[in-house]
């Protein structure tokens, strides 16, 4: 009597199917843990990146002297500290940045600023228009949206300036 110990073809076959089902099924998986990874890592650099413009605005902007803002525009806030600094905060479009500008020192703060707008308010909450005496603007809002990678994430910011 002859007993076979290998496999058929057939059984072959459906090893092969199996196996690739599997491998199917474990790169899909894999695939997706590295998409979960890497929108983490671009969700992490933008809030850092929201972070450090955050301190600088916190650090700056409530120092702003109503009756010595020089310039209130949707791109641009310039305004004089009571230390006499002369601080400017300017969105570029072209090159996608934010920077500020202290006395003559400028400094880029982010470089994956999207689009950027400073708006203002008066003391009853109305929209500040240019044209007004700056002395009346007492707050400032600065609406960011920050792209890295394909992936980017709107802030917003507010400030209040106090009175002389």
């Amino acid at each position: 009597m002859q007993t076979d110990s290998g496999h058929t073809l057939m059984e072959l076959a459906i090893a092969i199917v199996v196996l690739a089902i599997l491998g199917y099924v474990a790169s899909g998986m894999i695939n997706l843990g590295s998409r979960a990874y890497l929108d983490s890592a671009a969700r992490s650099d933008l809030t850092l990146e929201a972070n450090v413009l955050l301190e600088s605005f916190s650090a700056e902007i409530p120092a702003a002297i109503p009756g010595k803002i020089k310039k209130a525009k949707p791109d641009q806030f310039k305004f004089e500290t009571n230390e006499g600094d002369l601080i400017t905060y300017k969105f570029d479009d072209n090159k996608r940045e934010m920077s500020v500008k202290k006395n003559s020192k400028k400094t880029i703060l982010s470089g994956n600023v999207q689009s950027a707008d400073f708006s203002y308010k008066k003391e009853d909450e109305t929209e500040w228009n240019n044209g007004e005496p700056k002395a009346e603007i007492k707050r400032i809002s600065i609406d960011l949206i920050l792209m890295v990678s394909d992936r980017s994430e709107e802030f917003n910011f507010n400030f209040f300036i106090r009175n002389e």
